[in-house]
């Protein structure tokens, strides 16, 4: 709709200098008769509606087409109205209608060729070379105007409908992207709930769980009467506690300074020997050179998912031995393996509310890796993680007992 609104303008005077041409002929005694007058009128009233159907024929083949039947109407316009000044201005409009069809040169000028022909010709015919001659200039500079006129608005038109064109595309790009913020707004929100879940869980929820143990330790040696191994699993308790408390704070401030390479490995021999101070489960760790070439968000990892796995073994498997294994595969990967000998699980049966086991997904799932649970009642538990580390190498595994 507003393509047409801005071409009406070309309608509206094409339509009116067509009324006047008509208007100015008619009014000479000559054409009273109507010998004369119908013939002119139609030929007049079918060139006019051509005019105001324009837009149906563009084409390679419809714009020639319509371009020659024009002229052809023109010519009898022309000839109709005795070569009057008038009637052959009628060449005009067409002239831009030219520039207006045809987007190239050469169709350009051939059209314009064609007219210019075809007013002269009409000229000769009715006025003499005299009069062709005279008017041959001015015709010239009136075509050539008229048609350099409509290309420049024409140009100006498209312009403008590719600018309305572009606009429009960059309010559904704007209302896209606000949807789009909104949406990451949302699963940024999710996401760091997720990862609060995770932090409270691997800080409070394991710092208290040990706590408790170790307390339940201290109830029963102070029942059995050893006094002095309660006040040892005691000094343990408030080491764990202060620990506890460390990490909740560095957790909730968000400033916890990832793990080293070179420190992960001892922060998890120190899970492990605490392990073996609190339940007197035998694990073994068992890590090679290269088995940590791991990003520092991996490298956390590690840490986390051994601490899960530790503390799970501490509070449900009723193990002998466990063990941690890191190795450095060969199709750059690194497998870090949690295990026990206890009673095992059906992992498939697990109770709404265990969140250790979902946050250890989650946080293999941030770094790209996998995870895997195997356990079976009887059978021991697996915990089974492996993550991308480009340019890891297969590693020998020395063994280290706690």
């Amino acid at each position: 709709m507003r393509k047409r609104d801005q071409t009406r303008i070309f309608f509206i005077l094409t339509s009116a200098f067509l009324a006047f041409v008509w208007f100015m002929v008619v009014r000479e005694p000559a054409f009273r008769d109507g010998g004369r007058l119908i013939p002119f009128t139609v030929t007049m009233a079918v060139h006019a509606y051509l005019h105001t159907t324009i837009g149906r024929w563009s084409g390679r083949i419809k714009a020639p087409v319509y371009l020659a039947a024009q002229t052809v109407l023109a010519v009898a316009v022309v000839v109709l109205g005795d070569g009057s000044m008038m009637t052959a201005s009628l060449f005009f409009p067409l002239a831009g209608e030219v520039f207006g069809l045809f987007a190239e040169v050469l169709p350009r000028l051939l059209g314009m060729g064609a007219l210019m022909a075809a007013w002269a010709t009409t000229q000769l015919a009715t006025a003499g070379w005299g009069i062709v001659r005279t008017q041959l200039p001015g015709a010239v500079l009136a075509l050539a105007f008229v048609g350099i006129y409509v290309t420049l608005f024409t140009r100006q038109l498209r312009e403008r409908e590719r600018a309305e064109h572009l606009l429009a595309e960059l309010e559904q790009v704007n209302g896209k992207l606000r949807a789009y913020a909104l949406k990451v707004e949302e699963l940024t929100i999710t996401q760091e709930r997720q990862r609060m879940a995770r932090e409270l869980h691997d800080t409070l929820a394991q710092g208290l769980a040990g706590l408790i143990m170790q307390l339940e330790a201290v109830d029963d040696l102070l029942a059995r009467g050893d006094a002095e191994r309660a006040r040892a699993v005691t000094a343990r308790a408030m080491g764990r506690a202060r620990t506890t408390l460390q990490e909740s704070r560095t957790a909730i401030q968000a400033l916890r300074t990832p793990l080293e390479r070179g420190d992960v490995m001892e922060a998890v021999r120190r899970l492990i020997d605490a392990l073996a101070a609190d339940t007197g489960i035998t694990c073994t760790l068992e890590a090679g050179p290269g088995a940590l070439d791991l990003p520092a968000q991996s490298i956390d990892t590690v840490y986390r998912v051994v601490q899960e796995a530790l503390v799970n073994v501490a509070k449900h498997s009723q193990a002998r031995r466990a063990w941690v294994r890191v190795a450095a595969e060969t199709e750059g990967e690194v497998r870090l393996e949690v295990g026990d000998d206890g009673v095992g699980f059906d992992p498939g049966a697990l109770q709404a509310g265990h969140f250790g086991l979902t946050g250890l997904r989650e946080r293999v799932g941030l770094v790209g890796g996998r995870i895997a649970v195997e356990s079976a009642p009887g059978q021991g538990t697996r915990i089974l993680a492996t993550l991308p580390a480009p340019g890891a190498g297969p590693a020998a595994l020395p063994d280290k007992e706690a």
